[in-house]
């Protein structure tokens, strides 16, 4: 896993290290940019002519540096410096003069106006934006936002260092903002790459390394990129003499008259990622849907609507079973917000709330309700509804906000976006970034919901391990029992966007559903499980 800080801890790190530590700013600044030009030389660009431009502050200085060591290697440069050279920080003007002293061969020009940067750009296969670091807040002003635009207009390859000029590193906030198509992460990756513009804007993260180990810094995060070599079989350990029973399965409440798809789509999710006994409770519609693709699917169906009388099938079938699943693709009719209600006073089963399932708590009402130790799996426009605010508000700082309602509620929170957050009332908090474009699309919430599900299901399959023993830990936020139980979500949401990727690979131009994305999960569970061994 990559420990991700905030911006204003990755300032505490180089603030250590250089105050503490002994480090020099002057060679921490030397190691950033030859870090950005060893970067770029392993990209293998052909043509090597860049252009950087440079701002006045630290991120201008490792551009400055980047530029000399280009040169040395035989790349053309050109440097375009915004503010005045007399204006620049410290360490970054001691370069800026270092760097004209050695008349190097790179050329130099002051910031007129767009037309000129037009012109300058216009032989340049690369640049680099050094104008703005991660000490950036707010939306660029003149004349920073028509530089960004012109930079972004060029025909040429971009790398940004450390976060794209106008982009917020702590919160990924931004309006206009350098588009890159890599950041190069100079000693720690920043909050702000994996969410809203900022996942928009850095392209593939690079890792750079400027002279020390964080680690050693004494600075604890609460956030990690949970990567695909992290993830484990969500498949639990099966004795010869499992039946289906045993191999675990959720109940899953989903599916209506007007959604019958998602019955299907979910129920798939559960059961190709290795559960063998799911049952779902669902409208005699959806009921025929599902069967008509599954027919191994154990369904129970009502006529209509989710209801008290449903509400009765469900607490039945859970009589035997673990984990509940509610909510995709169900309705929001008034007899069926009344029967959600009494499912969220279930405290004995791991209930994990999704889609429809969450439409009570929205508006602020999740307060009313009990949602320690349960799992909720809102997309970002759900979670602001829940907390009752705009979505471009909760953007400014979905990092805070997550935690937050964690902190307040005990839930755990499965926030769908491009990256996929699991958020613990405890600071145990996992990014997964092994999604893509292609996943934005009907039904892939569905199918991972029951992926989720099973997942979980199947954990409790393992030996000594009782429903009994483990939702009392979770109700009271045990560290040992939240670490293992947001992992073992990570791996399921994980296995769903292997399944997608192995797909992508061998049809790269085929519109990938999620009916086959679920279908699929058995090579791709398959493969895990070799990468495992």
């Amino acid at each position: 896993m990559i420990e991700v800080y905030s911006a204003k801890q990755a300032a505490e790190i180089d603030s250590i290290a250089i105050e503490e530590r002994g480090f020099e700013r002057t060679i921490l600044m030397e190691n950033a940019g030859r870090s950005v030009a060893e970067a770029i030389f392993n990209l293998d660009i052909e043509r090597r002519s860049a252009a950087v431009i440079c701002g006045k502050g630290h991120n201008g200085g490792d551009g400055i540096v980047a530029a000399r060591h280009l040169r040395e290697n035989g790349w053309e440069v050109l440097v375009v410096f915004i503010e005045d050279p007399e204006d620049f920080a410290p360490d970054t003007k001691y370069f800026f003069d270092l760097l004209v002293e050695l008349d190097s061969g790179v050329s130099f020009f002051q910031y007129k106006d767009t037309d000129q940067l037009t012109e300058l750009l216009e032989d340049c296969h690369l640049i680099i934006d050094a104008i703005f670091g991660t000490g950036f807040r707010g939306n660029l002003t003149m004349p920073y936002d028509e530089i960004i635009l012109t930079l972004n207009d060029q025909y040429a390859m971009r790398v940004a260092i450390d976060i794209p000029s106008g982009i917020n590193a702590g919160t990924g906030y931004g309006t206009i903002a350098f588009k890159a198509h890599w950041t190069v992460a100079l000693g720690t990756h920043k909050l702000g790459y994996y969410y809203g513009e900022g996942i928009n804007h850095c392209g593939t993260i690079l890792n750079g390394f400027i002279g020390f180990n964080n680690s050693r810094m004494g600075v604890e995060t609460n956030w990690s990129v949970y990567e695909l070599p992290d993830t484990k079989s969500i498949i639990a350990p099966k004795k010869r003499t499992v039946n289906k029973y045993t191999a675990g399965g959720p109940v899953i409440v989903s599916g209506s008259n007007r959604y019958p798809g998602a019955a299907t789509l979910t129920y798939q999710g559960a059961f190709f990622s290795g559960s063998g006994s799911p049952i779902i409770i669902t409208s005699e519609r959806a009921a025929n849907v599902l069967l008509g693709h599954l027919p191994e699917a154990v369904v129970k169906d009502y006529p209509v609507a989710f209801n008290s009388e449903a509400l009765k099938m469900m607490f039945e079938a859970l009589e035997k079973k673990e984990v509940l699943l509610v909510g995709p693709g169900l309705d929001r009719s008034p007899e069926t917000t009344l029967a959600l209600e009494k499912i969220y006073n279930i405290e004995d089963r791991l209930v994990i709330l999704d889609a429809d399932g969450l439409f009570p708590l929205f508006n602020g009402n999740y307060k009313n309700y009990d949602l320690e130790g349960k799992i909720i799996l809102p997309h970002t426009g759900e979670f602001a509804n829940i907390l009752g605010k705009p979505l471009d508000e909760i953007e400014e700082d979905i990092f805070s906000e997550v935690t937050d309602f964690c902190e307040q509620t005990g839930a755990i929170v499965v926030l769908k976006h491009a990256a996929v957050f699991v958020c613990t009332s405890i600071g145990i908090n996992l990014i997964l970034n092994t999604g893509g474009v292609h996943l934005a699309k009907f039904g892939t919430g569905d199918a991972l919901a029951g992926v989720i599900a099973s997942a979980m299901a199947q954990f409790f399959c393992l030996p000594n391990l009782t429903i009994e023993g483990i939702m009392p830990f979770l109700r009271i936020r045990d560290r040992d029992a939240l670490e293992v139980v947001s992992a073992k979500i990570a791996d399921a949401v994980n296995t769903f966007n292997f399944s997608a990727l192995m797909l992508l690979k061998d049809s790269p131009n085929t519109h990938i559903s999620a009916s086959v994305i679920a279908t699929h999960l058995p090579a791709a569970i398959k493969m895990i499980n070799e990468t495992n061994d």
